[in-house]
């Protein structure tokens, strides 16, 4: 049972880490245009 547990805890995780990088990428831009 702690298999599921932990599989949908690495899930979790991933797409919390594609959250972030999204938020990045998407935010990027914005910034380069601020500083220049």
């Amino acid at each position: 049972m702690s298999i599921p547990i932990a599989f949908f805890g690495i899930q979790q995780v991933r797409v919390s880490l594609d959250w972030i990088l999204l938020q990045q990428i998407l935010h990027q831009p914005h910034r380069a245009s601020a500083a220049s």
